[in-house]
């Protein structure tokens, strides 16, 4: 799940929200250009800059900002298909500093690796410092990226290890009766979606929080309770 996702910050897609960053113990991030402690960092080139999603557990737009835009631009956080600088996959929308490279919008191919998520933490505290995200194609309808989609590389820089993720695009499967259907991160400020399968014909994903089987409580850009659900 782009599992950003963003977050995506929850986010993980593959480990559940990427797009959140990874599960820490801090709110604390340090911001590429040395000022602000709390800030997030500076985006690299291309990658994007906010994780935007419709989510249907209320219908409420939350927004993940990953990285602050340079040289004066700013994110928008505002959902708008046609601005140039966003590209939309269903119920969410991935915001850039500038307008969207040609060689992301096309539809993504069973093979073609479609998003890759960069984490940067600190190699002995394990502090999350940095999410980058980048897109290569636009994942087609009733497709995601699942958390056995992807790849991972680790290096180290300095004081710091670097976490990169290659996932693929593809299409939601039939649930299996021990599988999660979907998952909801329940935030202070933000309520995150998480769709993992299809409930087989006759079943349903619930929304109703007392359905999960599991809960679990995650600090990362905002203190979250993530709820996971099975067909029923």
């Amino acid at each position: 799940m782009f599992q950003f996702c963003l977050l995506i910050l929850l986010l993980a897609p593959g480990r559940f929200f990427s797009a959140l960053g990874k599960p820490q113990e801090t709110l604390t991030v340090e911001n590429r250009e040395g000022s602000d402690s709390k800030a997030i960092p500076t985006c690299r080139e291309a990658s994007f800059c906010a994780f935007l999603q419709i989510n249907p557990i209320d219908s409420n737009l939350d927004v993940l900002p990953t990285c602050t835009c340079t040289g004066g631009t700013t994110c928008s956080h505002s959902w708008d298909p046609n601005d140039g600088k966003s590209i939309t996959e269903g119920h969410r929308q991935f915001k850039f500093c500038s307008n969207v490279l040609d060689t992301i919008k096309h539809e993504c191919s069973a093979e073609e690796k479609a998003l890759t998520g960069i984490f940067e933490e600190d190699k002995v505290t394990k502090i999350h410092l940095a999410y980058y995200g980048f897109l290569h194609c636009i994942c087609p309808d009733h497709s995601d990226y699942p958390e056995n989609s992807y790849n991972e590389t680790e290096t180290v820089e300095g004081d710091k290890k670097i976490i990169t993720e290659y996932y693929h695009c593809e299409q939601f499967k039939t649930c299996k009766s021990d599988d999660t259907c979907h998952a909801l991160a329940i935030g202070e400020t933000k309520k995150i979606y998480y769709k993992d399968c299809n409930c087989p014909e006759g079943q349903t994903c619930p929304f109703e929080l007392n359905s999960a089987y599991k809960t679990e409580y995650k600090e990362t850009t905002d203190k979250f309770t993530t709820y996971s659900m099975r067909c029923q």
